[in-house]
């Protein structure tokens, strides 16, 4: 069974669950609420060892802090969140830094 998705593109906003807080919340963003959006390599903690993995943050104008997930929370869904968040950017004009492409 498919876990549930985190993240969540629509044609002008997304609806994300921000895992910030003790307590989940469903947020629900608009496209001119975004400063920026990022792809990022980094390192997660897994079983005594340090694991290559990726991270997307999604920078807001009304928070300071920007909202994180991590790949090796949810493996299923993570190149569909990928992709979605790819569309929106370019449908939207939203800044899009894909750092996980290698050239």
């Amino acid at each position: 069974m498919s876990k549930p998705e985190k993240i969540m593109c629509d044609m002008t906003e997304m609806v994300v669950i921000d895992e910030t807080n003790p307590r989940r919340a469903m947020v629900r963003i608009v496209y001119s609420q975004i400063i920026n959006i990022a792809f990022d390599p980094c390192t997660e903690t897994g079983f005594f060892r340090q694991l290559p993995s990726e991270k997307i943050s999604i920078n807001l104008k009304n928070r300071e802090e920007p909202i994180v997930y991590y790949m090796s929370k949810d493996k299923e869904n993570w190149e569909g969140y990928k992709a979605q968040i790819r569309k929106f950017c370019k449908q939207n004009r939203v800044s899009l830094y894909d750092n996980l492409e290698t050239k």
